[in-house]
């Protein structure tokens, strides 16, 4: 079953980019607990995401959870 039904593509695109960068930071975490300190860098070729990140708020996207736009930090 899914977890999360989304309206268009680079909503979907968004939710995958922010549970993947969760999920680094996380790992960085651990990393960081066991004195072995490393950056994190996400990536994606997914142009819908990229655009949402690099612009402030959620614009003319109306059904963009708010949870999912801290990536934009």
């Amino acid at each position: 079953t899914q977890k999360h039904v989304t309206l268009s593509s680079g909503e979907a695109e968004l939710m995958a980019l922010t549970k993947g960068a969760t999920e680094a930071i996380g790992v960085s975490q651990i990393f960081e607990e066991w004195g072995r300190a490393r950056t994190v860098e996400v990536q994606t070729d997914a142009s819908a995401a990229v655009g949402i990140v690099h612009r402030k708020g959620n614009g003319r996207l109306r059904h963009v959870r708010i949870n999912d736009l801290w990536i934009q930090e």
